[in-house]
């Protein structure tokens, strides 16, 4: 009995596929798809450019998999597609296949040149590198394909694309009237123009701040276009450029992105879902099983554990507050310090002593690289303006920010040092009682929110607990917002015997 009549792997392939919003194969694009894969009586590279399927089936003798036509179909309707799909199913495929085809073929002329120009952003320069071998085996497999058409002709041509590069490089091909450039997540994408900008891997981005370099290097690569965009991946933290787009517990995506969700039940090869679910079993064995979930059933959830259960987070949102810029009451800061490879957040709280809650009022980010010795002058133009009432200011007690740290003790605030090296572990723990005891009361800001739910946490060989950001993702956000709550989410005896040390050490400086 083969896997496809397995009653346990149909179960499970049933109970999954109504967990997610999974997107599969309509009975109208299996009809279009079974149209295509009929055979033409004479071979025409007019024809097949019509259609990136129609090129790669006729011309390159690749058939796309049903779900791959629903990919490529939607990539030649749509203007912008997130598409979350599983590990070994050919996404990178249909990536090579439409660029090939769209290049070539000049099908998104712009600017002076009418030509079309795809750039690639792939995560890593290695997987940059094999992208576009991938994209050079398809011309190759063209070129076989006119070799046979023209054999015994005067009009034969044994590289008859090859012939059409005008130029070749590791991470570059041109034609006359297109051209395809890959790029690892850098700066090196500055300068460029596209009609077409595909993200593979978009949610494992190599680069010091994904979410900056999406928004700031590679966007306005299509903004005088006004381009196609493509984002493809497997899912990663539940923080980030690419899980705000895809908006997984959403019926929609982001406003103006259409979704595709694949996950590996899609294939209908048995010999593919057979490898997996052997694969699947194995990984279940060996204590594996979340990062099976997220690697091949594209399910967002971390391979190690969220630190903040999610409905913590969620009962202590208010949905009818909003960031406050001003108050008129008393404030706490968090300073959280960034550098060239994080940003620097300053998150505003308010405590009400009545009630024993902390309300966060507002937070500030920062750009990666940000001065942070220009952060006195920002925090003085807050209190000057009558904005802030600035009671303390919880500073992370770093290298990067002592001069900060100094100018702001220079002009009479009330510091209050925090240690990561020390008080990270003890003081998350205390933020994550707050959190469970309603204590403190959130706005709901979306990249807040998001950030707070993605912090990760994993039991080390000695037992002890280890917080720390998603690989990909951030936490300055929640390491400030932590810092403007320490004053108040301490148990209480450890409050007073706090705040006596300060005032000691106030006394000792005096």
């Amino acid at each position: 009995m083969g896997i496809i009549n397995d009653p346990e792997f149909l179960a499970y392939k049933e109970e999954l596929e109504k967990r997610e919003n999974y997107t599969f194969v309509t009975p109208e694009e299996e009809k279009l798809y079974s149209h295509m894969s009929i055979k033409p009586k004479n071979f025409s590279l007019v024809l097949a450019s019509r259609h990136p399927f129609l090129w790669a089936y006729h011309v390159c003798r690749v058939k796309p998999r049903d779900y791959q036509f629903k990919i490529l179909d939607h990539m030649l309707k749509y203007r912008s597609i997130a598409a979350v799909t599983s590990r070994q199913i050919g996404k990178s495929t249909s990536v090579a296949i439409f660029s090939f085809w769209a290049a070539y073929n000049n099908k998104f002329p712009s600017g002076t040149n009418k030509d079309t120009k795809i750039v690639i952003v792939s995560h890593t320069e290695d997987a940059a590198k094999k992208l576009l071998r991938d994209i050079d085996n398809l011309i190759s497999r063209a070129d076989e394909t006119i070799a046979s058409y023209t054999t015994h002709t005067s009009h034969f041509h044994r590289n008859y694309f090859n012939d059409r590069i005008k130029k070749k490089t590791i991470f570059e091909i041109e034609f006359p009237k297109g051209s395809i450039k890959i790029f690892p997540p850098t700066g090196k994408v500055r300068g460029n123009t596209a009609d077409v900008l595909i993200i593979d891997e978009a949610a494992f981005l190599h680069a010091p701040d994904p979410d900056y370099f999406f928004s700031s290097e590679a966007l306005p690569l299509i903004s005088t276009t006004s381009g196609k965009i493509f984002l493809f991946s497997t899912p990663n933290a539940n923080s980030g450029f690419f899980y705000e787009i895809i908006r997984p517990t959403s019926d929609t995506p982001l406003h103006g992105w259409k979704r595709i969700w694949l996950p590996w039940t899609c294939v209908k090869v048995e010999s593919i879902l057979e490898n997996i679910w052997e694969r699947r079993h194995q990984m279940i064995e060996k204590g594996s099983e979340r990062s099976f979930k997220v690697e091949y059933e594209a399910s967002f959830m971390s391979g190690q554990y969220t630190f903040f259960p999610t409905e913590i987070i969620d009962q202590c949102i208010d949905p009818n507050l909003t960031e406050e810029i001003s108050w008129d009451q008393p404030v706490t800061l968090g300073i959280d310090f960034g550098d060239v490879h994080s940003r620097t957040v300053v998150t505003v709280t308010h405590y009400n002593k009545l009630e024993d809650k902390i309300r966060v009022l507002w937070y500030k980010e920062f750009p990666a690289g940000y001065n942070n010795a220009d952060l006195p002058d920002f925090i003085e133009r807050l209190r000057k303006s009558g904005k802030y009432k600035i009671k303390d200011i919880v500073v992370d007690d770093c290298v990067g920010g002592r001069t900060a740290i100094e100018m702001l003790k220079r002009r009479g605030y009330h510091i209050i040092p925090f240690s990561f090296t020390k008080s990270k572990q003890e003081f998350y723990e205390y933020l994550k009682v707050a959190f469970a005891t309603k204590r403190i009361i959130l706005y709901n800001d979306v990249t807040m929110i998001s950030q707070i739910k993605a912090i990760e946490a994993h039991e080390t060989k000695l037992g002890r607990t280890q917080i720390h950001k998603p690989l990909g993702g951030r936490d300055d956000i929640v390491d400030s917002l932590m810092m403007a709550c320490s004053p108040y989410i301490q148990p209480k005896p450890e409050r007073k015997i706090r705040f006596a040390s300060e005032v000691l050490r106030r006394r000792i400086r005096k």
